[in-house]
């Protein structure tokens, strides 16, 4: 048996097997949970910081994120706070380590059938005095 499911969600699936004269028919019927593409949200406390400064990163997932990873383009230090799950705000600390830039904060995640999906944020960083 095949389903080609419309939405993530959950779903009923039943089967009837008829055994001919042998048997009388019978059937079953489970409910199975559809999973799509991972969604996500990343954002900043603040879009800019001087050069040496931190910055709170606040970002969610959902449960159709088998795995998940946050990061950022200029190998910044990047720590989580505190325990993370999905469904609920989770926090880091974006420590700026490398000068002035531009950087992009990222979640990427993937599914549990493999589908990567990722979302960010960009985060203006400026010379110390400006």
């Amino acid at each position: 048996m095949q389903y080609k499911s419309g939405f993530p969600g959950t779903m009923q699936v039943g089967c009837t097997f008829t055994y001919g004269d042998q048997g009388c028919p019978t059937s079953s019927a489970v409910v199975v949970q559809i999973d799509g593409a991972p969604v996500g949200t990343v954002s900043l406390a603040k879009p800019q910081i001087h050069a040496g400064e931190t910055v709170l990163i606040t970002f969610t997932f959902d449960n159709a994120a088998g795995s998940w990873n946050l990061s950022d383009s200029l190998q910044d230090n990047v720590t989580i706070l505190g325990s993370c799950a999905s469904n609920t705000p989770c926090q880091a600390l974006y420590t700026s380590s490398h000068g002035p830039g531009q950087s992009t904060v990222s979640l990427e995640m993937s599914g549990f059938c493999g589908t990567p999906k990722t979302v960010s944020a960009q985060l203006s960083i400026v010379p110390v005095g400006m």
